[in-house]
């Protein structure tokens, strides 16, 4: 009994709280030119997971690296999706130093190897990541730019991406 009056109170005071706090209220935004955080995974070419202490307190934080589109990891098609596994390794690699080849588990390395990387914040993105510049922790190595001249990523201001066709007949280096 003593727990749902508790409840109950508790509410009636939330309630009282966030009436005062709806749709106008702003959205949480971290506020940061460069600093340096530790990389938990690398998802896509263009993606990672950072942890950033914020507040005194440690946070996940997903990054778009800024300026760039790669291959989706889930395409369709086989060769897009081989190409964003390539894109993803050499991203890891690039922050790392590590090739991935079948033994490397990217999530267990970065769980047990501390790897860190300097974020320039550029702003958010559509799905609220981050939108970073993205460099190796001395600053001298933007990853993005590596990408670009490697055909794994191509240039990206966020408007249109290309389809599936138009991405292989960019990237795809082939004869």
């Amino acid at each position: 009994m003593v727990s749902f009056f508790y409840s109950i109170t508790l509410v009636t005071q939330m309630d009282h709280e966030f009436s005062q706090h709806g749709n106008e209220t702003e959205f949480f935004e971290i506020d940061f030119s460069t600093t340096i955080a530790r990389l938990v995974d690398v998802y896509d070419g263009d993606t990672i997971t950072v942890v950033m202490k914020v507040f005194g307190n440690f946070y996940k934080f997903h990054v778009r690296l800024a300026g760039i589109d790669t291959c989706e990891m889930r395409s369709k098609c086989e060769w897009n999706r081989q190409h964003a596994i390539k894109a993803r390794n050499r991203l890891f690699c690039l922050a790392t130093g590590v090739e991935v080849d079948g033994s490397i588990s990217i999530k267990s390395y970065l769980d047990t190897h501390v790897t860190f990387v300097e974020l320039t914040k550029c702003g958010q993105d559509k799905y609220s990541r981050l939108l970073c510049r993205v460099r190796d922790v001395s600053g001298s190595i933007d990853f993005a730019d590596i990408l670009v001249e490697e055909r794994l990523a191509y240039q990206y201001k966020g408007d249109r991406k290309l389809t599936e066709d138009e991405q292989k007949s960019l990237l795809d280096v082939s004869p």
